[in-house]
């Protein structure tokens, strides 16, 4: 059965796709999304299922064209191994990484449409013993090969990750991958520290999991403790400051940040300016949790209906529930209105990211009259 690619794919879908398909390993397999990471996990995956069931199985990786210019396998390179058939094993699995270049190709002559005519005719029936995985960013369905991908493959969704609830269970899964577990509270740490960057995400788990040597739990602590004196622990420090409420407390991670800059995958700093845009974005989107929060608040909801509405963990929707005491909603309509200003000024203007973040930290701390 094909899984339909939406705009509204969660965590969820991919979970349950993947799972369908490394059950039944269909023929030809589309694992399509802008999430690299999870199209990476999804093949991982799909190989060892593979290996499982089809002992001794071939498999034959293949990459699609990069940067324009750059050569790279063509729908014919795919034809021909896919009728080539395995001089070494009774079945084959062939990977094409990449293939949106390949699928739909650009400035396509008569030959090209003739080729990709018969990838669609070899869709309606596939070789026995031989499977097909194409790894792809989208499925364009304006496309002769991605309407027929749509209609006859299976699809593995494979989308950004921005509600925290969706991120906090992938941090979950990536910690058992360690055999390791997340105490209550680490992941909305390391979600505020990284949003759902999960290429960061998936470096800080493995970076704990070395960090906590054998003990089976990260907790809160061990996160605190390796973060701190860092632009993200900063950034946590911050948007915890807002929720309570503390302007001086606030204020100083503001300052921290907008003097530390930000850091690549090596620890290198880099430039002042994306570390306070970063931390703007994160205060912007917390205050628009806790105002999401007032109002369910307002309703007489709890924290499982925060959690719902939020997209968090219930432990998260506690938490929310007591900063959103804190503000009430008419403040909250002038304190959005402020940090929305304040980021298209950053933006569209040019305007001083480093006096934005100030002044968006006066803006959810003074109390409004």
């Amino acid at each position: 059965m094909c899984a339909k690619a939406r705009n509204t794919e969660t965590y969820h879908d991919y979970e349950q796709a993947l799972s369908q398909a490394a059950k039944d390993l269909p023929p030809v397999l589309v694992i399509a999304g802008t999430e690299k990471r999870l199209r990476s996990e999804a093949v991982d995956h799909l190989l060892v299922e593979f290996r499982n069931k089809h002992h001794g199985i071939e498999e034959v990786i293949l990459y699609g064209p990069g940067v324009q210019g750059d050569s790279g396998v063509s729908i014919g390179d795919i034809l021909g191994e896919l009728g080539s058939g395995s001089l070494f094993a009774s079945s084959r699995v062939l990977i094409v990484r990449s293939a949106d270049k390949t699928l739909y190709p650009q400035g396509e002559g008569d030959a090209a449409v003739a080729m990709q005519k018969k990838f669609v005719d070899y869709l309606k029936s596939p070789a026995t013993e031989t499977w097909l995985i194409l790894e792809c960013d989208s499925l364009n369905r304006q496309r002769i090969t991605g309407k027929a991908l749509a209609s006859s493959a299976t699809v593995i969704p494979c989308p950004q990750l921005n509600r925290q609830g969706d991120v906090a269970v992938w941090l979950k899964s990536a910690a058992r991958k360690y055999n390791k577990s997340l105490d209550h509270g680490v992941a909305e740490m390391l979600y505020t520290a990284h949003g759902g960057n999960l290429g960061n995400l998936w470096t800080e788990i493995e970076k704990l999991s070395l960090y906590i040597g054998d003990n089976p739990t990260i907790t809160t602590t061990d996160v605190e403790k390796f973060l701190t004196g860092t632009v993200e622990f900063d950034v946590f420090g911050l948007t915890n400051a807002i929720e309570q409420r503390d302007l001086t407390l606030a204020l100083s991670f503001a300052r921290r940040i907008c003097s530390q800059g930000t850091r690549d995958q090596s620890g290198k700093r880099s430039d002042v300016d994306s570390s306070a845009h970063q931390a703007l974005a994160m205060l912007a989107r917390t205050m628009e949790q806790i105002f999401q929060t007032r109002i369910v608040q307002d309703r007489g909801g709890d924290e499982k209906d925060v959690a719902s509405e939020v997209g968090t963990s219930p432990w998260r929707g506690k938490k929310l529930l007591e900063s959103a005491a804190l503000f009430p909603v008419s403040e909250l309509r002038l304190i959005l209105s402020s940090l929305a200003a304040l980021v298209k000024g950053t933006h569209d203007t040019g305007s001083d990211p480093h006096l934005a973040l100030e002044n968006a930290v006066l803006a959810c701390c003074r109390r409004h009259r």
